[in-house]
């Protein structure tokens, strides 16, 4: 870790003259590292390694020792850290909803025991400033929503158990347009002193709206349900039969998002999704290029706005070899 010390005094250090104390409950011992040469006004930072340290929530004391410090009281600083995984783990987030059910995201209590979901803060990039809204302990393994709007997304999905879905106030709206770094935003859990619990950036790029994405071991991925699954876990993805399905192949005008899956013989390549009209001109491009694992699913926006026959084209890349697959899509005019 890094701290910045500084000589606010008249006369210089010299190399070793000043020491840095780390002490701590979570430490297995305290730790100690010299301050570098200093000139008198100026700020240096001291780095010490603080490994096996025990998992949870820490209270790490620095201190700097210097003989003949005539100012003792103002050289102790105090940092609260996380050590390890936090006890709530963000399972899915809901960015950019379809319908008026407003985002949310998914939680599971991985501590082990109850958890008060109120004794933790929500929010994005920015912070976690959202308090949540008390109610029952979560049992431990138990899934949460958190929510923009409780009410709407009851009504959207009537059969989830109230006392698990909770009002963030304020809600921190979730950016659907990646930045130049490829993160649309992030999702940040804390306690309320502002401890870290879990943070997890994503990117919009090619989901379409209405589609959450779920963790998927350490990785995310699209939801295969349209609206995501809140409080039930993944749907596993299906056997796709001749490695490439659009499915509806038939689209009737204004409703044209299709559901892409396939499957590769490839633990890892990078797949593109396109789309052509029947004279072999790209229309556009869907998604891509996407990492992908053996098996993976995107529902997409088609935005076709003339009728007709159209050919949706996987490509994928790896270090072992390429494949083409192709699927032919309808999409009908407007109905008299």
């Amino acid at each position: 870790g890094e701290r910045g010390v500084a000589d606010v005094g008249v006369t210089a250090w010299a190399a070793g003259e000043a020491r840095v104390l780390v002490t701590g409950a979570s430490l297995t011992s305290p730790r100690e590292a010299p301050v570098p040469a200093l000139a008198a006004g100026e700020t240096t930072q001291v780095v010490m390694s603080l490994n096996a340290l025990h998992e949870g929530r820490a209270e790490l004391v620095a201190s700097v020792g210097l003989v003949g410090d005539e100012s003792p009281e103002n050289d102790r600083d105090t940092l609260r850290v996380r050590v390890g995984a936090g006890p709530l783990e963000l399972t899915e987030v809901q960015f950019h909803p379809l319908a008026s059910e407003g985002e949310w995201v998914e939680v599971r209590n991985r501590s082990g025991a109850p958890l008060a979901l109120e004794s933790f803060r929500m929010g994005d990039r920015a912070g976690a400033g959202g308090r949540i809204a008390d109610g029952p302990p979560l049992a431990a393994d138990s899934l949460a929503v958190l929510a923009q709007d409780p009410v709407a997304l009851l009504m959207a999905f009537p059969s989830l158990a109230s006392a698990r879905v909770r009002r963030v106030t304020p809600w921190a709206a979730l950016n659907n347009t990646d930045d130049a770094s490829g993160v649309a935003d992030q999702v940040v859990l804390a306690d309320l002193d502002g401890v870290p619990v879990e943070r997890v950036s994503y990117s919009g790029a090619g989901i379409a709206a209405g589609v959450t994405l779920e963790r998927d071991g350490e990785s995310w991925r699209p939801s295969a349900n349209a609206g995501g699954t809140p409080l039930s876990p993944p749907r596993e993805p299906e056997a796709v039969p001749g490695g490439f399905r659009a499915d509806p192949r038939r689209l009737a005008s204004g409703h044209d998002v299709v559901h892409f899956a396939w499957e590769l013989p490839w633990s890892e390549s990078h797949v593109t999704l396109e789309l052509y009209d029947l004279d072999g001109r790209r229309t556009r491009r869907l998604a891509g290029p996407l990492l992908s694992g053996l098996h993976g699913e995107r529902p997409i926006a088609l935005e076709v706005s003339e009728p007709g026959l159209y050919l949706a084209v996987l490509r994928a890349e790896s270090a072992a070899g390429s494949l083409t697959r192709v699927a032919a899509l309808r999409v009908d005019g407007p109905q008299p």
